[in-house]
């Protein structure tokens, strides 16, 4: 069975991350020590994150092993993001023996946390096992928080949340973590950041004034209800929240693509469906180009084709994350 980088192969990078950190096969960064795994080093889907998390502790124990033991206040490892690739790098850490703390600057799994209500999530791809103690089935997005949460209070993984990294420097054989909340001191860090503390905005006109109409994320549909909606993307998170929107409000689907490239196939044949019942108004080769108090104008036909102004109550931007450039930049991670 190939794994996911040979699946994925030759494809051009999509749009929510155009670049990524440069890593070498075994996941280290160019920062000596400083790995990067799962969304942040461009892995998709949680399961593959799941088995990169778990793989690269499996290689680091041995690699710790051999160095001997770690100096008095230093922890073998120090992660930094609790979500699938994090929370299983962590959880495979603890049944190895080795010590560890995961730092997380929003709530546990922030990317599952922020999908829609009621979401289901698949345990994809089927062909690939998962590895690790950490659990995941098919399920809801309301089941996984819940079990996750369970396994860390379990295992007695030390998960501190709402605690954003500010700064890491390398001070001979450890790597020194700076938070908003203290310093941690560790022989590897792992890097296990996802991408939705970082959404991309369009920066139309409007974008700033009216924001209070404007969402990069849909957690609860049932808030809105016969409005007029227009959702910004060409991603699966695009096409899932038109879909959920689209039985009780009037919604109009944008996108820069001229087709449909990256969503899943389930996703696109139900939004082109409901393109056919009248339910939703999808543009290609469409850019969003400003949000009024009361009405959204995108050109169609490219970014300098025709203007077209609709009415609006909600702007739902969902174009991708940018990665934390200035962090990298000041902790020394290329691109």
């Amino acid at each position: 069975m190939p794994d996911w980088k040979s699946l994925v192969a030759g494809k051009r990078p999509e749009p929510s991350y155009p670049r990524l950190p440069r890593v070498a096969k075994d996941g280290e960064t160019t920062v000596p020590g400083l790995y990067a795994v799962g969304e942040i080093a461009g892995t998709p889907l949680i399961k593959y994150g799941l088995n990169e998390g778990h793989d690269l502790v499996v290689r680091l124990k041995a690699e710790l092993d051999a160095a001997g033991p770690a100096p008095d206040g230093v922890l073998d490892l120090v992660i930094i993001g609790a979500g699938a690739a994090g929370l299983s790098a962590a959880a495979t850490a603890k049944d190895l023996g080795l010590t560890c703390v995961v730092l997380e600057a929003n709530h546990l799994a922030e990317t599952v946390y922020t999908m829609t209500k009621g979401k289901l999530i698949f345990a994809e791809p089927e062909g690939v096992e998962k590895k690790g103690p950490l659990w995941f089935e098919e399920c809801t997005r309301e089941e996984l928080l819940e079990r996750w949460a369970a396994q860390v209070e379990e295992m007695g993984l030390d998960v501190r949340t709402f605690e954003k990294v500010e700064d890491i420097r390398r001070e001979g054989d450890v790597l020194t973590v700076r938070t908003t909340r203290g310093t941690y001191r560790g022989r590897r860090v792992v890097l296990a950041a996802g991408k939705a503390g970082n959404p991309r905005k369009a920066g139309v006109p409007g974008e700033v004034e009216h924001g209070e109409k404007i969402d990069h994320r849909l957690i609860d549909p049932d808030r809105h209800r016969d409005q007029d909606i227009l959702v910004y993307g060409g991603g699966d998170v695009a096409l899932e929240g038109a879909l959920s929107l689209c039985e009780n409000n009037r919604v109009t689907l944008v996108t820069i693509d001229s087709g449909f490239t990256y969503p899943k196939k389930r996703n696109i044949d139900q939004v082109m469906e409901k393109v056919a019942e009248g339910k939703i108004a999808l543009h290609f080769d469409s850019w969003l180009k400003s949000v009024g108090p009361a009405d959204v104008t995108f050109s169609v036909g490219g970014r300098n084709g025709e203007a077209r102004t609709v009415p609006n109550d909600h702007v739902f931007e969902m174009i991708g994350a940018e990665l934390p450039l200035k962090f990298f930049e000041k902790v020394g991670i290329r691109l």
